[in-house]
């Protein structure tokens, strides 16, 4: 779980601009995704654990806009 963890926030890093803060947040989502996966045995509550995080994140950006530090 740890090495998924790993991947993903690698592999969600390139989306975030090399921005090194997102990575414990994200390593933790991949640990929890790659959790749910040995726990059902099944792809699908990742993929809509994955689904919400991404829309609650569309939704946030879209009614506060983009946040930029001062």
């Amino acid at each position: 779980m740890a090495f998924n963890g790993a991947v993903f926030a690698a592999v969600h890093l390139m989306t975030y601009g090399q921005e090194f803060g997102y990575l414990p947040p994200l390593f933790l989502f991949g640990f929890v995704l790659s959790g749910l996966r040995a726990w059902t045995g099944s792809v699908g509550p990742g993929i809509v654990a994955h689904f919400v995080f991404n829309a609650t994140s569309l939704f946030l950006f879209l009614i506060a806009g983009p946040q930029l530090p001062s």
